[in-house]
Parts: structure tokens; C-alpha cells; sequence
């Protein structure tokens, strides 16, 4: 049944409205929702506007484009629906365009929203009812939404961990440095040392830094820094939003403990009991048959300190099962960046614990992944600044006739035209770089790789994971899957093989978490040919620690696909030496600000851009702010 049938139906049905007017309003709401709500959306809002006694037909009628329009806010991230507000005012007038004069009664009605919500007390109620809908400070907000942000505001106020003093602490860790990859001691900037010592004194501590400032060595900094100053390697937890983040969590604060030239008894102590970084549903015990966690009021965590890592992917209600399961002696250290894509679900938990606690937070600022010192990184760092503050000048991306002409260097752009070149020239760099290394197929010793064939694949991972490929669709001419499909053509032509065959040096896409093999959604591998016992299997390799593991194919195909091109949402963490980023006519929330600088700043030498001219300009001025309650219920709290 279609959206307009399913809440024409329930209109009509149970309350008798005139079929008409209703028929043609419900078409304008489901034409507005089709692709933002679905169908048992409209169903929703009609049940409960038809519970309504004491209303005319056009305030129902006008109830029920309010309680449809916060449904959609909701739904697209934010967690209350300001009255009147801009959401508001679009959907009531793309919902009376269409009714012309018949929908003066409903005009009227619509003038004066709040006063129409206070009168719907069977379906709205103020914030201590227990009521679907809540009106509180000007806005409507479901209650599980409000709710959720009530429990983050009342559990961050609470924290109150013991005193520490960790300023000796801090002076031994700064005097014994870990070291970088490029074995150079890691001397912290002031505003990092600063950032470590707010987390060892507050409740709450957050901390936010674009690409590359930082935050893992604020995060390895403070580890040392508070067992040193009492609190057990066993007391703490390290999360993140997804698997792949987690695992990345774990490997860099491992790295940086292991690059110790002496490590202390301390060191040592967290090395050897620090657990794995864990996904923050897996720490408080989510049970999919039971949809909800074993963590809570009742049993909450066993932790002194909780860290969370890209924590702008935390929506509100993760946040608020968070804040339920710490305990009030808890600190709790949130890092992230609060200028990338926000969460999929409701709130911008981040941005909102930054603007509402400006005490608790400490930016940073300097980058070390794109170096002012390096011109290639310069224009990159540059262009990731102009779209964090919505001004994009032309003369930072150098506009290319031909993409043969790309130096891959910098900020680059080509037109649309131009796309069949580019793929192909992606094709020619994959397969020499990646695809041809691995062509030979990979043997076994005592079910190992060798030493050749292991540097062979590293090799290949390695370039493999210097480029990526981002779009924010998956469909169009300039979605990931047409750029994928461009791709692997141009490099089955090169190697001489049927498109549709899977080549050796294939990128494959991990698309489900998978526990028992320790890969996550996101992870990327490499498709290669294995002998096994003399017959040839198809197999995955990823890079693990310094070395390759392998899986076989056919066991992983249900949870990967081949693929050349990601979303910029499945980017999200990763870091490259160019990202090559398509600029389609994305719609809604897609074409934003948040998602440009998201694509960008994955790059640390060179972004080329495809598309029209003005369309990074036109992003980076596109924004899309998420409407919320947290910071006025944090005020509450505190008072």
C-alpha cells in the first residue's frame, strides 16, 4: 500500500473526514515524505490525530502536518522540531500549495502552531507527561528522543570522580616520549599537554581537533599519565562508534606503548592489562534479540575511565545508553571532530556537549597529517579550512582541461567531461601499482605466506590504500557504483580479461562486522590467488600488524563486495595520500558542508574534485544544523 492510501485510510476511516480536502493534503504530505519517511509514517501521524476530540477539521488537519514535520526533523537527525521554525514553515508550505483556496482553514490554523500543540493534550504533553510527543522550550520532540537527552544532561552533570594530582605524572610521560613512524620522538604541542590535563581533573572532557592534530597522542598521553597517577590499566574502557574505529584505537595505542625506548613499570602495566578497544555497543552488552543493553542503572560499568574515539558518530541515544551504564566516579573522555558528518541517527551528541560545556572542552588546532611545511599539504589543509568555515575561494583548486594533465597533487578539478578519462586513469594506476603485483599467484609454506610473497602483498595493500575513491551516492553517473564499474573496466582491459571477472588486486569492501574473523564493517582487502595443496582458491587478504591474513572468498562474500569507490560515509576515519571525491547533484543532507570537509580532509597531498565549478562553494555553504535539546537541558541540570 502506498503512503497517501495507508494514512488516507486511517483519516478517513476513523474520524470520517471529507475525502477531498484530506485525499489532496495527504498526497502533498506523502509527494514531501516519500523519500524521508517511511509509508508507516503518514499511518502514524493520521492514528493519532484521529484520537483527537475538541478540534475543527483544519486544526486536525494542521496537527497533522506539525506531528508529520517533527517526524521527518527525527528522522533526518534532529531531536526536536522548533515552533515555528524553518522545518516547520517548508512542510506546511509544501503541504498548502497544492489545496489553493480550499486550504485557507488549514492556513489559518498553521499561523499559530504552539497554540494549536498546547490544545492536543491526547497526543502532546509538557516534558513531565508521559505523552509520544513533548512541548518544552519552544519545540515538539518525541519523548524517546527528549528522554535519551534528559538521561545524558542528569548523568553528565552527576560525574564526580576522585581527585587525582597528575601533574607529576604528566612530566614524567612528556620527559619519555613515545616515538612517531618515522621513529622521531612525539613532543606534544601546549594545547595536547593542556587536553591531557583537563582529562586527568574533569568528569567530563572533550576533546576535538580536525585531521591529524592529534588526539591519539592526547589519548596515549593520558593513558600513561592517569596510571601513573593511580588508576589501574583494568579501569579503563576504550570504545568507539564502529568495529573498524575500535580496531584502529586499539592498533595506534598499541604502536605508540610499543615504541617506547624505556618503558616504565606503568608502561609495562598498561601494555600487558590494557584491553582491546571494543565497539561501544559490544562494552555495554547489546543484545539484538532483546534489543537493548545488559549495561545500566542497575549494572554499570566497571570502569574509572572511559574513552571514546570518533565520538561525532555517536548518536543520541547511544549516548544516552552510555550515560546510564557510567558509574558517578567515571571520567568520561570523548575525541572527535565535530565539523565531520554527524551521526546516522538523531543528535549531534558532540557538537552539542562542545557548545553547551565550553569548560570541558579543549581544541586542537595543529595538524601533523597535512603539514603547512609540505605545499602538496598545504592546499589540502588550506581547502579543509575554507569549507570548516563555509567560504571556499576559487583559487584554491587549480582547474585541470584534461585529467591527463592531473599532477594528483594538491586541489585539483576536472568537469564531469572529463570522467571517462580519469576512470581510466585510475584503471592504469591500479593495475600497475596493485593489480599487475599480484597477478602471480601467492604459495603456501607450512600454511604461511613466504617472506617475498608477504612483502609482495603488503606492497600492494599499501598503494592500494594510498587512493580513494568517494562519492556520496551509490547510484548516478557519479555514484560509487558507475565509478567502481568504470574502474575495474579500465583495469580488466588492461590485463586482458571479461569486465565481470574477478582479477587479482580486486579492493574488496567488508559490508558486515564479522567477530569471528576480526574484520568490520569498512575494512578493505585485496582479492588474490592462493595455492593450496596445488589447486587455486580465491582469497581476501588484509593487512594485520605487519603482517597479511588471509580468507577465503566464497566465505566472505555474503559480508563483502568488490568494489573501487566508497561512500563518503564509509570513509569516515580512514586517511589516505589522495581521495578522489565525485560532486553529484547529491540530495537533502548529502550535499552539505559536513560531507565535504568529511571527504576532504581523508586526503594528506591530494584531492582531485569532479564536477561544476561552483559545486564545492555550493557545499561548503550548504548546511543542514540538527535542531536539539541537550544544551538547554545541561543549563537545566546545572542550575
Amino acid at each position: 500500500m502506498t503512503a497517501r492510501g495507508t494514512a488516507f485510510d486511517a483519516f478517513t476511516h476513523a474520524r470520517g473526514a471529507a475525502r477531498s480536502l484530506d485525499a489532496r493534503l495527504l498526497d502533498s504530505l506523502a509527494s514531501t515524505a516519500a523519500s524521508r519517511l517511511a509509508p508507516i509514517g503518514l499511518a502514524t501521524v493520521a492514528r493519532d490525530v484521529a484520537a483527537l476530540s475538541g478540534l475543527t477539521g483544519d486544526e486536525r488537519r494542521a496537527l497533522s502536518v506539525i506531528v508529520l514535520a517533527a517526524a521527518l526533523v527525527a528522522r533526518e537527525g534532529s531531536t526536536r522540531l522548533p515552533l515555528p521554525g524553518s522545518a516547520f514553515d517548508e512542510l506546511a508550505a509544501s503541504a498548502l500549495a497544492p489545496l489553493g483556496a480550499d486550504g485557507a482553514g488549514l492556513a489559518t490554523a498553521l499561523l499559530d502552531p504552539g497554540a494549536l500543540v498546547a490544545r492536543a493534550t491526547g497526543v502532546v504533553g509538557p516534558a513531565s507527561s508521559d505523552r509520544p510527543l513533548l512541548w518544552a522550550d519552544g519545540a515538539l520532540s518525541p519523548a524517546r528522543l527528549f528522554r535519551a537527552e534528559q538521561a545524558i544532561a542528569r548523568a553528565l552533570i552527576a560525574l564526580s570522580p576522585r581527585q587525582l594530582d597528575a601533574s607529576t605524572a604528566i612530566a614524567d610521560v612528556l620527559a619519555r616520549p613515545t616515538r612517531g613512524p618515522d621513529g622521531a620522538p612525539t613532543a606534544l604541542t601546549d594545547e595536547q599537554v593542556d587536553a591531557v590535563a583537563a582529562a586527568c581533573e574533569l568528569g567530563l572532557t572533550v576533546i576535538t581537533g580536525g585531521p591529524g592534530t592529534g588526539k591519539t597522542s592526547v589519548l596515549v598521553a593520558l593513558l600513561r599519565a592517569l596510571v601513573r597517577a593511580g588508576i589501574p590499566a583494568s579501569a579503563i574502557a576504550l570504545a568507539a562508534p564502529t568495529g573498524k574505529a575500535a580496531l584502529r584505537m586499539t592498533e595506534s595505542t598499541a604502536r605508540a606503548l610499543a615504541s617506547l625506548d624505556a618503558p616504565t613499570a606503568a608502561d609495562s602495566e598498561l601494555s600487558a592489562t590494557l584491553p582491546r578497544a571494543s565497539t561501544l555497543h559490544r562494552l555495554l552488552g547489546y543484545s539484538p534479540t532483546r534489543r537493548a543493553f545488559t549495561r545500566g542503572p542497575d549494572d554499570r560499568l566497571p570502569h574509572e575511565l572511559v574513552i571514546i574515539d570518533e565520538a561525532s558518530m555517536v548518536d543520541v541515544e547511544l549516548g544516552r545508553a552510555l550515560a546510564l551504564a557510567l558509574p558517578t566516579n567515571a571520567r568520561l573522555v570523548l575525541l572527535g571532530d565535530p565539523d565531520q558528518l554527524p551521526s546516522v541517527g538523531a543528535g549531534a551528541l558532540l557538537a552539542d556537549l562542545a557548545s553547551a560545556r565550553p569548560d570541558a572542552v579543549r581544541t586542537l588546532t595543529v595538524s601533523h597529517r597535512m603539514r603547512s611545511s609540505d605545499p602538496d599539504g598545504a592546499a589540502v589543509l588550506a581547502l579543509s579550512r575554507q569549507i570548516a568555515s563555509g567560504a571556499v575561494e576559487p583559487s584554491s583548486i587549480v582547474r585541470r582541461s584534461s585529467a591527463r594533465e592531473l599532477t594528483w597533487r594538491g586541489v585539483e578539478r576536472v568537469d564531469e567531461d572529463a570522467l571517462e578519462e580519469l576512470l581510466d586513469q585510475l584503471g592504469a594506476r591500479h593495475t600497475r601499482d596493485v593489480a599487475r603485483p599480484l597477478d602471480r599467484p601467492l604459495s603456501l609454506v607450512e600454511g604461511a605466506l613466504d617472506e617475498a610473497d608477504t612483502a609482495r602483498v603488503k606492497g600492494a595493500l599499501a598503494e592500494s590504500s594510498k587512493l580513494r575513491v568517494l562519492s556520496p551516492l551509490h547510484g548516478g553517473a557519479l555514484g560509487t557504483e558507475a565509478l567502481s564499474r568504470g574502474v575495474a573496466a579500465a583495469v580488466a582491459s588492461r590485463l586482458g580479461r571479461g569486465a565481470a571477472t574477478l582479477a587479482p588486486g580486486t579492493p574488496i569492501l567488508v559490508t558486515e562486522n564479522d567477530y569471528v574473523r576480526g574484520l568490520f564493517n569498512g575494512d578493505q582487502g585485496l582479492l588474490v590467488r592462493v595455492n593450496r595443496r596445488g589447486a587455486a582458491s580465491l582469497e581476501v587478504a588484509f593487512a594485520e600488524g605487519a603482517g597479511v591474513v588471509l580468507h577465503r572468498w566464497d566465505a566472505l562474500s555474503e559480508r563483502a563486495k568488490p568494489t573501487f569507490a566508497l561512500t563518503v560515509h564509509k570513509s569516515q576515519g580512514s586517511e589516505c595520500e589522495i581521495v578522489v571525491l565525485a560532486l553529484g547533484d547529491a540530495p537533502g543532507s548529502l550535499a552539505s558542508r559536513p560531507l565535504l570537509y568529511t571527504a576532504v580532509t581523508r586526503a594528506k597531498r591530494g584531492v582531485v574534485l569532479i564536477g561544476a565549478e561552483d559545486a564545492v562553494a555550493r557545499l561548503a555553504a550548504t548546511t543542514h544544523p540538527r535542531s536539539s535539546g541537550l544544551r538547554a537541558l545541561l543549563a537545566d541540570e546545572r542550575r
